[in-house]
């Protein structure tokens, strides 16, 4: 029995001797070795190219870095360095689009490592932010044989320019300094007629990491760059919606009477002879007129008087300043003529009291007769600066359309536009209206080139406006919008009277 147990111990202690070895084996089988991989890595961008730098991994059995690329309209491609290479500068063959770069390493058995990735696109001539800036001025006038170059103010730190042109039939180049870049403008007097002037140079931004060559070009004297306010103040002045150089070419007086960006622009005009700012903003009240919460105004005043300036001292132009209006009549050194524009008396059709006056809005109907032609005191829009509001509203923004039946077709010149000299809605006064016109009551047409007609702002400030050409109607519309407050919604208008 003895003998028994002794033997199947033996077999016992075989069998688990045999698991265990099996078990120390498995676990002693080596495990897939993967390799150190990079770090940090970083994309610049450059003149049609990259660069790429990284950290490699300690791991010694690295023997290449690999870095790879793939376009979004492109193959992918790549390159094999040397072990130990932190830094990649590709050639400058890339074109504007987004590229994906990826690097890893490579060990001496041909493993690569898991890979970083980035992702960018490089500075071409096709970027948009090259394409903003593509161009060293912001805009330029020739007057008579003088260049005026309108500059950036902060190109200083972005281009490194020169200007080429012809004098007296020598060719000549001049540097674009700092200096030039902060005053916002350079001067170049005796420039040939007809001659070129060419623009060259490079440019640098902080985001890339080449100067950047800006293309030679050659500033067209064909080219004008209006700005929307003074273009815009133009077609008020011509009354139609495209104004042409032609047109422009022969204008000797330009009225201005409603804010502007600036005055740089008439610089353009080359037979431009009288510049009268704010005659058409009519007001009797002084307070008024001087105030600047209620005058016009110019945003860039400084090109604004030097525009004025050099004007008056190539052409002789005079300037007429009426009021205060954009407050730089004591700033001009030349002398101008200042005057203030009381406006006339309301002048009401004898006819007027049979007219027939509708709004759009039954609210304004209620409690009133019915045989009322003036619902809810509709007619103070054509008494002696008698005032209409609307009904205050909390919340909301109403557009009231009121229509005028004068009950004939009558020729209509303009209209006149008073607002109210209620010191209790100075708030509530429009700045604009809108105005239609129809022979039938049908079909409608705005009065002037644009529906919107610009209306002062004061108090007691009366607006004036005739259409390029007499209109035959019967109908007037008159469509303006409340005034936003903090508290209640209306709008409050003086008179409304067309001018026959």
């Amino acid at each position: 029995m003895k003998r028994l147990i002794y033997l199947l111990s033996i077999a016992i202690s075989l069998v688990a001797c045999e698991s265990m070895e099996d078990t120390y084996s498995e676990y002693n089988t080596p495990k897939e070795r993967y390799v150190g991989k990079c770090s940090d890595l970083v994309l610049e961008q450059g003149w049609n190219r990259f660069r790429l730098t990284w950290t490699n991994s300690v791991d010694a059995a690295i023997e290449n870095i690999k870095v790879k690329w793939e376009g979004e309209k492109e193959s992918p491609d790549s390159v094999i360095l040397a072990a130990g290479t932190e830094v990649y500068e590709t050639l400058p063959v890339f074109t504007n689009q987004s590229y994906k770069f990826t690097v890893t390493a490579i060990d001496n058995r041909g493993v690569e490592s898991f890979p970083v990735e980035v992702y960018g696109k490089p500075f071409t001539a096709s970027s948009s932010l090259i394409e903003m800036f593509s161009t060293v001025e912001k805009k330029f006038f020739f007057v008579d044989e003088e260049l005026i170059v309108m500059l950036y103010e902060a190109g200083g730190d972005i281009y490194n320019a020169e200007i080429s042109y012809t004098s007296g039939g020598e060719a000549m180049t001049r540097a674009i300094t700092s200096e030039d870049f902060e005053l916002g403008r350079l001067q170049i007097s005796g420039v040939d007629a007809g001659s070129d002037v060419t623009m060259s140079g490079t440019m640098n931004l902080t985001e890339c990491i080449d100067e950047i060559p800006v293309e030679p070009y050659v500033l067209d004297r064909e080219k004008r760059s209006w700005s929307g306010a003074f273009i815009g103040a133009m077609r008020e002045q011509f009354d139609m919606q495209d104004v042409s150089d032609e047109q422009l070419d022969t204008l000797t007086t330009l009225y201005i009477d409603y804010n502007v960006n600036s005055l740089e622009d008439i610089l353009y005009l080359p037979n431009l002879e009288h510049v009268v700012l704010g005659k058409r903003r009519m007001n009797s009240a002084s307070t008024y007129i001087s105030s600047a919460s209620y005058v016009s105004k110019i945003t860039d005043v400084d090109a604004s008087l030097f525009a004025l300036r050099k004007m008056h001292d190539i052409k002789g132009i005079t300037v007429d300043i009426y009021g205060n209006q954009f407050l730089i009549k004591d700033s001009l050194d030349f002398e101008t003529l200042h005057s203030t524009n009381p406006p006339p008396a309301v002048s009401v059709p004898a006819d007027a009291s049979s007219w027939v006056l509708t709004i759009n809005n039954p609210d304004y109907y209620e409690n009133e007769d019915p045989a009322d032609n003036h619902p809810y005191e509709l007619e103070n829009m054509l008494g002696s600066y008698n005032d209409w509001q609307s009904i205050p509203q909390s919340g909301t923004l109403e557009t009231h359309e009121i229509t005028y039946d004068m009950n004939e077709l009558k020729e209509v010149k303009g209209f006149q536009f008073y607002q109210s000299t209620s010191r209790f809605v100075r708030s509530y006064l429009p700045s604009t209206i809108e105005v239609h016109v129809s022979a039938d009551g049908d079909k409608w047409e705005t009065a002037f080139y644009q529906a919107t007609m610009n209306v002062g702002g004061a108090p007691g400030e009366v607006t004036i406006a005739h259409m390029a050409e007499p209109k035959t109607v019967r109908y007037i519309k008159m469509i303006v919008r409340d005034v936003e407050s903090s508290s209640t919604n209306y709008v409050a208008i003086g008179n409304f009277v067309p001018v026959l």
